[in-house]
């Protein structure tokens, strides 16, 4: 279970033009509930009736990268931890993103999207051809 420290909830949440802007002035103005399955909270503010409702599904990796993940697993013997994808959608706003898969391999974090033939190591700053994933497991495996 989460537990939130209201003394450190930031003073403002911005969004883009399209979305609401709420402004807390101090923690006392709101209140963070959780839903019976906790896959969404919500943070309200006190005497106002609107809410942001955060929620996450879960993705299933496509057939194709999941063969491809595995190949290169089994190829260099390197044990992975795999860590499926979230479509994280805002309501009532119309904005919504993907958590990449992740494979985690010693302090490298592979970084997948489905229906891609790439992928990045740690952030997104670089992508890479599927095609060397083999190579990058292999540089993860013997740091």
């Amino acid at each position: 279970m989460v537990e939130c420290d209201l003394a450190k909830v930031e003073t403002g949440v911005r969004f883009s033009s399209l979305a609401p802007y709420v402004k807390i002035v101090a923690p006392s103005d709101v209140e963070i509930k959780l839903n019976s399955k906790e896959l969404s909270f919500f943070v309200v503010k006190k005497g106002c009736d609107d809410m942001l409702n955060i929620i996450k599904e879960k993705l299933d990796l496509s057939p194709e990268l999941k063969k491809k993940i595995d190949w290169a697993k089994n190829y260099t013997s390197t044990p992975i931890k795999l860590e499926k994808g979230h479509l994280i959608r805002l309501e009532p706003s119309n904005l919504a993103y993907v958590d990449p898969h992740k494979v985690i391999i010693n302090n490298y974090t592979f970084l997948f999207f489905n229906g891609v033939n790439t992928f990045y190591v740690n952030n997104l700053n670089e992508q890479h051809n599927l095609s060397e994933l083999e190579h990058f497991f292999k540089l993860a495996k013997s740091c």
